[in-house]
């Protein structure tokens, strides 16, 4: 389920919980938005340097230094500084 990736996972293990249901809930309200672009792709298209520290790597650090392991976020954070990221 979308509610029980890397980001819940981070926030539990640095102990704020956040509920299932929470996170389902603020799925559905953004859902009528239909797709958008995150903002880290908005600034790669327009050729603005990415927040790759303060988005990226500072709750990386603090989610693995509680214990909790994000392969898939470590790979994407390398990938966005071996592109040019801050």
């Amino acid at each position: 389920r979308p509610a029980r990736g890397p980001a819940w996972a981070g926030a539990q293990a640095l102990g704020y919980p956040i509920p299932v249901e929470f996170a389902e809930q603020q799925i559905e309200v953004t859902r009528p938005m239909g797709r958008y672009k995150p903002s880290t792709l908005l600034d790669v298209r327009a050729g603005r340097e990415i927040e790759v520290e303060a988005i990226w790597g500072e709750a990386l650090r603090r989610a693995e230094g509680a214990g909790c392991a994000m392969p898939r976020v470590r790979g994407i954070y390398r990938q966005l500084k071996a592109f040019g990221g801050e």
